[in-house]
């Protein structure tokens, strides 16, 4: 696994008792996509695409935002994905 958010996404889906697959029906993105946060070769996910994975996850949204400043990573999300 890459970095600590790669590994928190697996434990929360984990926790959630849920397989890739799953969480990428729920979360309307592919089962690539989840591998690939979870392995880390995205440094830098859109933020719609982790809100929709927090979303499915039961995370807040806002907890998402949090996270992605304290990586420092910009929010790059349009103004209606806000």
């Amino acid at each position: 696994m890459g970095t600590l958010r790669d590994v928190r996404l697996a434990e929360a889906r984990r926790r959630k008792m849920l397989t890739q697959v799953e969480l990428a029906v729920a979360s309307g993105v592919s089962p690539q996509t989840i591998s690939n946060l979870e392995r880390g070769l995205y440094g830098r996910p859109q933020v719609r695409v982790m809100r929709r994975i927090a979303e499915a996850l039961g995370v807040e949204p806002a907890a998402v935002d949090e996270f992605r400043t304290a990586l420092g990573l910009p929010d790059d999300a349009p103004a209606e994905d806000r």
